[in-house]
């Protein structure tokens, strides 16, 4: 879904692990003001709206909010893996170590695997209407020469985690 929507992709510095953690707290802080802070340009389409986001992650390339027709509001990054399972296996434990430090003992993780063999961990905490979602997935749509590996991170509401995983 990103892809489809990364024509306004602007090229962006790795940022620190102290960088993320301060990004990932302002994000879930601003969860509830539909991400007005971290919205820049923006493009407008049949489905949703989408804003170019700055990335939180050091290895997060492709950086968006969202806003679906229902009102609801989604910071998403996606990244293409260039060197295949591995890397995007890598990336995930990365990404999931810098959140879990970051977002400490009050939230909890859940971890389940994709349809393609990749996994998904949902941080949640039970006092906010917030999740984090950090996952790898082969990208199976398409001839099987042109399947990739990916990840992606998604900040919003809890109905995210009603979406099938691929």
């Amino acid at each position: 879904m990103l892809s489809a929507c990364g024509t306004n992709a602007v090229k962006q510095e790795p940022v620190s692990e102290t960088e993320s953690c301060t990004r990932l707290q302002g994000l879930i802080n601003d969860h509830p003001n539909q991400f007005n802070n971290y919205k820049k340009s923006l493009t407008t389409t049949k489905k949703l709206n989408v804003w170019t986001a700055d990335g939180v992650l050091p290895s997060a390339k492709q950086c968006q909010v969202w806003e679906w027709s229902s009102g609801l509001h989604s910071y998403a990054c996606e990244w293409q893996v260039e060197k295949g399972e591995s890397q995007a296996i890598a990336n995930y434990e990365e990404a999931a170590k810098v959140i879990q430090n970051c977002l400490g003992n009050a939230w909890t993780a859940e971890t389940n695997t994709t349809q393609s063999g990749g996994k998904r961990t949902v941080y949640s905490n039970p006092s906010l209407p917030t999740i984090v979602s950090i996952r790898y997935f082969e990208d199976t749509a398409g001839w099987k020469a042109l399947h990739s590996w990916n990840n992606t991170l998604i900040i919003g509401d809890r109905s995210n985690l009603n979406t099938p995983l691929q």
